[in-house]
């Protein structure tokens, strides 16, 4: 019996778990993300030596609720 196929778009953690759920439904899944790490907006990047997180939320600090 074939697998049918399915093409998840995005390798951010919702595509990741569609994708892990999907496969364990017996679907066969790709994955196809544009840029080169998975991660969608959660990502970690190293600038003048420090570990700069990004996320979902990391823009909230210019809410003036947060403020």
């Amino acid at each position: 019996m074939n697998k049918k196929r399915i093409t998840v778009l995005g390798a951010g953690i919702s595509g990741l778990v569609a994708a892990y759920w999907l496969d364990k439904d017996g679907f066969d899944v790709k994955i196809l993300e544009a840029k080169c790490e998975a991660g969608g907006t959660m990502e970690t990047s190293y600038e003048k030596g420090f570990l700069i997180d990004y996320g979902p939320n990391s823009g909230l600090e210019t809410t003036p609720l947060i403020r």
